[in-house]
């Protein structure tokens, strides 16, 4: 499988931990808030994007215990 990174796409790889944390109602995470964050945030050093990510997910959860790991590794392919 080869994925073709254009400049100025974002490679986003995140364990399950992201999308199935959930609040203190049950509600998770989910894919379409990581979607938000990457489309808002994209431009910001991968860094600081990824700080947003954690930041989100701590903020949604409301001191909902974490229960799954958080990995992420994010790339982007700078313009020439």
């Amino acid at each position: 499988m080869t994925i073709v990174i254009l400049p100025g796409d974002i490679l986003v790889l995140l364990s399950d931990g992201f999308y199935e944390y959930h609040d203190v109602g049950g509600e998770q995470f989910g894919e379409e808030r990581v979607q938000e964050i990457v489309r808002a945030h994209g431009d910001r050093p991968m860094t600081d994007l990824m700080a947003m990510l954690f930041a989100a997910v701590d903020a949604f959860a409301k001191g909902a215990p974490q229960e799954d790991d958080m990995t992420a590794v994010l790339v982007k392919r700078e313009a020439l």
